[in-house]
């Protein structure tokens, strides 16, 4: 049961993160100005933050590890082969957006 709830809170927050990018592109692909946009960044750079600092894992990683789930949240739907690159896809992802931020809000 404990590692349902530890399933379900780290989707919610890549779930979270994931419309935090997407806020991202589409200011940065329109132009259109959104009060969402500070707080998108924030949360991004904070996430940006929490895996540097824990050598480019997922923070929540050993809760799995703890309850005995090997698979971590993108083990679940994702072949162990394409693992190794998550991270580093959405760190991409994420950089490309702020750049186009970047050039919408210059």
């Amino acid at each position: 049961m404990l590692l349902l709830v530890v399933r379900i809170v780290h989707s919610a927050f890549a779930f979270l993160f994931m419309a935090c990018l997407g806020i991202i592109y589409y200011f940065g692909i329109t132009g259109q100005p959104s009060p969402l946009i500070l707080p998108a960044v924030a949360l991004l750079i904070l996430e940006g933050l929490l895996l540097w600092l824990n050598k480019g894992k997922c923070p929540l990683g050993p809760f799995h590890r703890m309850l005995g789930d090997d698979k971590g949240f993108f083990g679940l739907f994702l072949p162990p082969s394409c693992l190794p690159y998550v991270i580093p896809f959405f760190v991409v992802l994420t950089f490309i957006g702020f750049l186009l931020l970047l050039r919408t809000t210059s």
